[in-house]
Formats: C-alpha cells, sequence, structure tokens
C-alpha cells in the first residue's frame, strides 16, 4: 500500500513551492556557482577529513602567530598602568601641596607676610596643574581663600590661569564656588570678564543650575544697566546673541531704531520662552526681565499662549520687581477659569507672597479682578485669618490687611502702585462690580481682625506700625457686637486715671535706694502716668483719629460711637488730669470738636476743676484747649 504524500495525500512543498527535500531524495541545494552542498543559498561546506592538512585551521600556527600581538598589548598595557601610576602620584602631590598651605593659610594666627607667601606657592602649584586643582573639592577650596585673602596682583595671576576656561568653571560642581569668590572679591575688570564669558550663551547656561545661579547673583547684584541690557537681549533673536553693541541694547532702544523688527522679534521670543518656561529656570531674574518686554510689546494672542503656560507656575516669578509684574499682567490678561487656577496654584504660598516685597503686590492685583470670592475665601483666606498677627507686624504683609480693608487708598499706597493697579480696571474678564467684591473680601476679613485687635489692643494701638491697621478696621467695620467689644477695651485703657498715687511712697526705703539717692542719682517716679496711652507719642495720635471717625460713623447712620463710649468709662472729673498734659490737650480738643452734645458738655464739666493758672500755657495743645473752653 502506497503512502500518502504529504498531508491529505499531497505532494510536501518548501515556502517558496518546490518540492520538499525530504520527499525528493534526488534534491539537492544549489550555491550561486551551482555547486552542491549543505550550507545553503550561496555556502558550501567541506567535510572533516578536508579540513585536516587545512593551514588556516592549524591551532600551533595560529598561536604562534598571535604570540607577538599579546606581547605587544601587554607592553602597551603595563605602559599604561605606569602611566597611571605616575599621574595619580603626581596628582597626590599636587594635593598634599595644596592642602598644606590650606592647613596654614586657615589658622587665625597666620600674619599679613606669611598669607602673601603662601598664596604665592599656592599659584605656583596650580599654574599648569589647572585640571588637576579646580576641579577637585579639596584644592579648589585653596584658590578660593587665596582669591579671599590675596592681594589684587595675586588675585589677578590666579585670573589669568582660567580667564580662557571659565564657561567650563561656571558649570563645574566645585569649580564655581572658585568664580563666585572672583565676583565678590575680584576687580571691576575681572567682573566684566565673567559677565562677558555669558554673553552668547546665556540661554544654554541658564538651563544648567550652577551657571543660573551666577548669572543670578551677577545680574542683581553686579552688574550695571548696559551689561544687563546685553544679557537679556539675547532673548530677541540669535543676531543680538552674536553682535553686541558696547552699550548694551534694550528692547524699546531696538524697536524705536528699526520699528519692522518688531514682529521677527515678538515670534522668537515666544519661541524661546515656550520652551524656557520651566519651574527651575523661571526662577531667574534675566528671565523676568525677558518675559516683562514680552508683554509690553506682544499682541493679545501672543500673550495669552504666554499666559496659558505661566498661570500655574506664577509663584515661582513673582518675588522680582519684574517679575511680580508678569505674574500681575498673567492675572489680567487671563480667563475667569485661568485665574481659578492660577488662586489655587497659590495655595500653601500665601503667606510667603504676603511678606515678599514685590510679590504682595500680585495679592492686590488677584483681590482686583477676582470676582469668585468664595474660591478666594476657601483658598487663600484661611493662612491669612489665621497668621493675622504676623502680617500685622510684617511691612508687606500688613499692606495686604490695609488693601483688604481700604483699597487704594492715598494714606497707605504711593501713587505709582496706585498707577499701576489702575491697568486691570478694563479688563474684559471681571463683571462685578469692584465696591460688592471689595465689600465681600472686608467681610470675610473683619471677624477674625476684630478679635485679634480687642485681645492685642494696648501693643497694637502703641505701636506706630500696627496701628495703621487698627485705625483703618475701626473705619469701615460697621455696627456689631464685635465693634462694640473693641471700643469698649479701647476706652478702659485710655480710662484709666492719669495721676494716681501708688503705695511706693509709704514703702521704707531699702539700703540700696538711700545709697543711690546719696549719689546724686535721680530716682525715676513709677506710676500710670509714666506709661499712660494719653502721654504716649503714638497713644494720642491714635485715639484722636479713633474720637474723629465718629463724625464718618454719625453719617453713615451708626449708633455705636467711641467718644460716647470713652465718655461713660472716664471717671467723673478724670479729662480734668488730661487738661494738664500737652498731648491730653490735644485729645480733649478733639472730644470739643466732635460734634457730640452729650461730649462736649461732659468735658466741659471735667474741666471746671482744672486752675486754668497752673497750666503750661506755652504748650500748644493747652493753648488751643484754652481757646475753646474760654
Amino acid at each position: 500500500m502506497a503512502k500518502p504524500k504529504g498531508k491529505q495525500g499531497k505532494v510536501a512543498t518548501n515556502k517558496k513551492g518546490g518540492p520538499s527535500s525530504k520527499q525528493n531524495p534526488n534534491f539537492k541545494a544549489k550555491n550561486k556557482k551551482g555547486g552542491a552542498g549543505f550550507g545553503g543559498k550561496g555556502k558550501q561546506f567541506k567535510k572533516k577529513s578536508q579540513l585536516k592538512g587545512s593551514k588556516e585551521f592549524n591551532k600551533k600556527d595560529t598561536d604562534t602567530k598571535k604570540a607577538p600581538v599579546e606581547d605587544k598589548k601587554r607592553k602597551i598595557e603595563a605602559d599604561t598602568v605606569e602611566q597611571i601610576k605616575k599621574k595619580k602620584k603626581e596628582k597626590s602631590e599636587i594635593v598634599t601641596k595644596m592642602m598644606g598651605i590650606y592647613e596654614k593659610l586657615r589658622r587665625k594666627d597666620v600674619t599679613a607676610e606669611e598669607k602673601t607667601k603662601l598664596i604665592d606657592e599656592a599659584v605656583i602649584v596650580a599654574e599648569g596643574k589647572e585640571n588637576e586643582v579646580v576641579f577637585k573639592h579639596s584644592t579648589v577650596r585653596v584658590l578660593e581663600m587665596c582669591v579671599k585673602y590675596g592681594k589684587n596682583e595675586q588675585r589677578e595671576k590666579i585670573f589669568k590661569i582660567f580667564k580662557d576656561n571659565l564657561v567650563t568653571l561656571l558649570t563645574s560642581k566645585y569649580a564655581k564656588f572658585l568664580v563666585e569668590k572672583f565676583i565678590e572679591y575680584g576687580s571691576k575688570e575681572q567682573r566684566k570678564k565673567i559677565v562677558e564669558s555669558f554673553y552668547g550663551k546665556v540661554k544654554k547656561l541658564i538651563k544648567d543650575k550652577r551657571a543660573g545661579s551666577i548669572l543670578e547673583e551677577i545680574y542683581c547684584k553686579y552688574a550695571n544697566a548696559s551689561q544687563r541690557a546685553a544679557l537679556v537681549e539675547e532673548f530677541y533673536g540669535p543676531e543680538f546673541a552674536v553682535f553686541k553693541v558696547a552699550s548694551g541694547r534694550t528692547l524699546e532702544d531696538i524697536l524705536e531704531n528699526d520699528p519692522d523688527k518688531k514682529e521677527k522679534i515678538m515670534k522668537h521670543m515666544k519661541e524661546s520662552l515656550t520652551l524656557l518656561c520651566q519651574k527651575d529656570v523661571l526662577g531667574l531674574s534675566v528671565v523676568h526681565r525677558a518675559l516683562l518686554d514680552f508683554f509690553k510689546y506682544a499682541n493679545t494672542t501672543q500673550k495669552s499662549e504666554i499666559v496659558e503656560i505661566l498661570k500655574t507656575n506664577l509663584v515661582h516669578v513673582l518675588h522680582t520687581k519684574d517679575g511680580s509684574k508678569v505674574a500681575m499682567n498673567c492675572i489680567w490678561l487671563a480667563s475667569t477659569k485661568d485665574r481659578k487656577a492660577i488662586t489655587k496654584s497659590f495655595k500653601t504660598f500665601v503667606m510667603k507672597i504676603c511678606k515678599e516685597e514685590f510679590g504682595h503686590k500680585v495679592m492686590f492685583s488677584l483681590f482686583d479682578v477676582m470676582d469668585d470670592t468664595v474660591l478666594l475665601k476657601k483658598a487663600l483666606f484661611p493662612e491669612i485669618l489665621i497668621n493675622i498677627e504676623e502680617l500685622m507686624v510684617d511691612q508687606y504683609g500688613r499692606k495686604v490687611l490695609l488693601y483688604i480693608l481700604k483699597p487704594r487708598n492715598s494714606s497707605n499706597f504711593l501713587p505709582e502702585v496706585q498707577k499701576l493697579l489702575e491697568q486691570a480696571d478694563d479688563n474684559k474678564y471681571s463683571k462685578k462690580d469692584s465696591s460688592v467684591r471689595q465689600g465681600e473680601l472686608r467681610d470675610i476679613l473683619l471677624p477674625n481682625l476684630l478679635a485679634c485687635l480687642t485681645q492685642n489692643a494696648k501693643d497694637i494701638m502703641l505701636n506706630k506700625s500696627t496701628v495703621v491697621v487698627f485705625l483703618a478696621a475701626l473705619e469701615v467695620s460697621k455696627d456689631s457686637k464685635q465693634t462694640t467689644m473693641l471700643m469698649e477695651k479701647v476706652a478702659s485703657i485710655f480710662a484709666k486715671p492719669l495721676k494716681e498715687k501708688t503705695d511706693l511712697e509709704n514703702e521704707s526705703e531699702s539700703e540700696e535706694e538711700k545709697e543711690a539717692e546719696e549719689g546724686d542719682v535721680q530716682k525715676e517716679e513709677k506710676g500710670p502716668k509714666a506709661d499712660h496711652p494719653v502721654v504716649d507719642a503714638c497713644g494720642h495720635w491714635c485715639l484722636k483719629s479713633v474720637i474723629k471717625q465718629d463724625k464718618k460713623r454719625q453719617e453713615n447712620g451708626y449708633g455705636t460711637l467711641f467718644s460716647t463710649i470713652l465718655c461713660n468709662h472716664v471717671t467723673e472729673g478724670g479729662f480734668s488730669d488730661w487738661a494738664t498734659e500737652n498731648r491730653g490737650a490735644f485729645v480733649l480738643v478733639s472730644l470739643l470738636e466732635s460734634g457730640i452734645q452729650s461730649v462736649t458738655d461732659r468735658v466741659k464739666a471735667d474741666l471746671k476743676f482744672v486752675e486754668k493758672d497752673k497750666l503750661d500755657k506755652e504748650l500748644k495743645g493747652i493753648e488751643l484747649l484754652l481757646k475753646l473752653i474760654g
């Protein structure tokens, strides 16, 4: 019986469709030359017997030929090892010498002459061995000390060794500290060379963390206006990085001379800044300046694209003067949705922003345009309300409180600040009336603020820095239980008798007190008069200001008046003691001019007890008081 040919009785074929060699014993694979073999396509293998006499596979011959090559390789390796050992020995000798110099230099008992000699030795060791010295943490410290304690001539020698490789030093982990020493202690010419080493490479070097930190220090502290302009102009286009002008060029100068370049420059700036708007680079002042130039001259579409990138990273920008203006521009141009994203990004950074020299103004701009006061209350105000006392004593923090209470008030904010903030008034995304928005923000702040003021009333009133917040809060507060409580607390502080005698006079004097009297040391009388707020410079001014606020409270229809509360707290005849003090007399003048009949009647009644002949009429306050009471 015949066997089936392949599966299902078919003839087995190979991949190309031909008959399989398994089924056809006469089939032989052919190489390219037509010969038969078993190596597949294009190959032909010899039998074992044919390989025995072949020279190509003679082990002895192969080993003999390789021997000289291996010997040569071993010799090269041996030479290399020797060279490495020699270099290591040289390096160790350099390190030993430099560290020996360092140990002597750092001692406090070394004289100036000895330091000069040691620095000369260090310079000699470093010459020709720059790489072995400057890139090591241990040896570069010696050079740093040489720059710090050396003379100008010695600094110049060290600088000459490295001046051609400044860019390499800027990006080195340890060598960058040597550059920083030259910036701090070097000459004007040396600083100039360091600044010029950045020319043409600013955008590249700012991406390096080490070089970026040095550029920041140079730009903020040491570079002059022309040098700063030269560093920033590289953002305007490739041609400005290559062709430098000695005086530097601002974008305003460039566009004034050639207005046609504006479109090209703005396009290049947008592309460059889009790539550079990363967290690490955004903190640099030179980038802030470039961004501010861009916002000044770019069109609305271009600005919106940058706002989209920056909206969640403004906390890394607003700490500089230029950066804060960039952040404010972003807030003004941002849509309602983007403003919410900006607000949320400020979470956990609120206190830091409020206490920033320039950053606190960014909070002003956010309060001006943000219609969603509920989001502000949830996202930002918790940090403000918890830290009211801390903000009040900070010179920038209290401005944030004052802006919430009395925004753009000329008494608290300079005209230039008001002018800057006015740019937000015509933004298209703010729909809510500004007075409504301001009222809502005040209502969020006042309860906590009034509670804090009541608790620390005396300290706040007698401090000329914090008293302005106290007065602003009372001025804008409506009739409420908290307002009344604060006024009662203030009145009780001022109602304390001015000339009450103490029991100190009845106590027997100690031996030390007698000795003090014998030594002609005058004792200062201890009594309420010494620390009474009426005779305090800040205290009496605060009291006069609160009394004057009663007129406005009456106009607004408020029933709670401080003058009335004060009269209720001061004992009968107590105002007569105030009339004997110049500052107390000024307060009485304010009470008499308050226009409240019950208050003026009470003051005049108390002044009947005053002996006018004994008053010092040369004092201005007493003079005014006597004129009013006749």
